[in-house]
């Protein structure tokens, strides 16, 4: 589609409820950037309670066309836990 992704700022933190990241760098990236995402910043597979030995889902940039599949089909689980809570 259209959609872009696009810098996270300060102000897009502080308006924010709730900031879901894919690996904790994320998180400490956001934390890192404005005080604001303490308590509000977790990882989408943490937030959903989905299998916490492996909350994170890589970066799959520069990866094969399986691995882009599989970080979807992760992405996708994850995201339908979160719609049914």
């Amino acid at each position: 589609g259209k959609h872009r992704s696009s810098p996270l700022t300060p102000d897009m933190i502080r308006r924010a409820d709730l900031i879901l990241g894919m690996t904790p760098l994320h998180i400490q990236e956001a934390v890192k950037l404005s005080k604001d995402a303490r308590g509000k910043s977790y990882l989408l597979k943490e937030y959903v309670n989905c299998d916490p030995k492996n909350a994170q889902i890589p970066d799959p940039m520069g990866s094969t066309l399986e691995i882009f599949k599989k970080c979807f089909k992760e992405i996708r689980e994850a995201c339908a836990m979160f719609a049914d809570t």
